[in-house]
């Protein structure tokens, strides 16, 4: 453990994360030197993603309260079982010195970032709002800025996982992986069988 009781990830030789996940290992550290800026926004994206997915769905079913609220948060819940069924059939260990003893491949909580992402984006493709005179006219541009911000957002946190040490790269990037192709195969099934 390194100070302040936190995890301590050490660098492998020969591996380069990139500067994102160089700031998300200085965010998990608990050294306040390395952070900078990408090291402080990082650590906010990580440590919220869990209080931030689960608001979004307590919105989705209080505000929406229709059948494609209810097939996004069912297709969550599904997602979430088959982390946790992947989970113990791969039964691969998450690095050492992580705080958790439970099998780490693949990271649930990236799957669960990328499932609610990569649903969300492709809704947002196929989005039409009513017109507002007093909102601007919602356009394809939008929709792209929807779906880079949500993908984005999916990778800072599963990339701060792994700074802080609660996952390898590969655990994530499978996740990651998983994730995303199941939200757009539940996406496009809900699509063709709730709004259609």
């Amino acid at each position: 453990l390194g100070r302040g009781g936190r995890v301590s990830v050490p660098r492998r030789r020969g591996v380069s994360w990139g500067p994102a996940v160089t700031a998300c290992r200085a965010a998990g550290s608990g050294e306040e030197g390395d952070m900078g800026a990408l090291g402080v926004v990082a650590s906010a994206i990580g440590s919220s993603a869990r209080i931030l997915v689960g608001s979004a769905v307590a919105v989705a079913l209080l505000v929406r309260r229709d059948a494609a609220a209810l097939g996004w948060v069912l297709g969550a819940l599904l997602n979430a079982v088959l982390a946790k069924v992947l989970k113990r059939l791969i039964n691969q260990s998450r690095p050492e010195g992580a705080r958790s003893d439970d099998p780490g491949m693949p990271s649930s909580h990236a799957q669960s970032l990328f499932f609610l992402a990569s649903f969300l984006a492709a809704a947002a493709q196929f989005w039409e709002p009513l017109p507002s005179p007093l909102l601007p006219t919602y356009t394809a541009g939008h929709s792209a800025g929807i779906a880079v911000l949500l993908l984005a957002y999916a990778w800072l946190a599963s990339a701060w996982r792994v700074g802080a040490g609660y996952h390898t790269a590969p655990q994530v990037l499978v996740g990651g992986v998983v994730g995303s192709l199941t939200g757009m195969l539940w996406f496009f099934a809900c699509r063709s069988h709730i709004w259609n």
